[in-house]
């Protein structure tokens, strides 16, 4: 919609507008900014309790019926047989065998599994 020479608002024909930006003797940060990462470890706040206790060691039968044992480090990742297996992938029915408590090494090292997993996905 046009608006006609003799409605034009007194502001819009000033020599003021459009304004000059604004100059200030602010400057950029010059430090890398690292994005806020959530503990890729602890189950979800939004996903109701965890399936699995911490430390507990599960027994669970396999397709082809062999019996395989389920470490579980963290609340979302678990050792199964030798190799890193996320909770979701387990069965719901797996027997409680016995418990351990999971050492600083075997989190840390479950944590940098979980990190290369999260950032070959943002790559692919």
């Amino acid at each position: 919609m046009l608006i006609p020479s003799e409605l034009t608002p007194e502001w819009l024909t000033s020599p003021n507008y459009p304004q000059r930006p604004v100059e200030t003797r602010e400057q950029a940060s010059t430090c890398a900014e690292l994005p806020i990462e959530r503990d890729i470890t602890a189950w979800p706040t939004d996903a109701g309790n965890p399936p699995f206790t911490v430390g507990g060691v599960y027994t669970f039968p396999d397709r082809q019926g062999h019996t395989r044992t389920a470490h579980i480090g963290t609340e979302q990742h678990a050792m199964v047989d030798g190799c890193k297996w996320h909770v979701s992938e387990l069965p719901d029915d797996m027997v409680l065998v016995a418990s351990f408590t999971p050492d600083a090494e075997t989190v840390a090292d479950v944590k940098r599994f979980a990190r290369e997993v999260v950032n070959s996905q943002r790559w692919s």
